[in-house]
């Protein structure tokens, strides 16, 4: 929610977030994250409501992107 929570996220080596928030709810812009090389997947979800089956794909997809070995 804060660049305090973000130092944290950098601190644990965390640099894939997948947010199901809903635009109005994200509180950092995505061009802080890029400037801190944290990549985000927004995947906008309602309240009580699931990820499309395309949605979870899409994040299945960057999950494994994200965790492939770099050489």
């Amino acid at each position: 929610k804060t660049l305090a929570d973000l130092y944290k996220l950098k601190k644990q080596k965390i640099d894939y977030i997948i947010a199901l928030n809903e635009s109005w709810e994200l509180q950092i812009p995505l061009s802080t994250l890029k400037k801190h090389n944290i990549q985000r997947l927004h995947l906008p979800t309602p309240d009580y409501l699931s990820p499309s089956l395309e949605e979870i794909l899409k994040a299945c997809y960057f999950i494994k992107v994200s965790t492939a070995p770099k050489f």
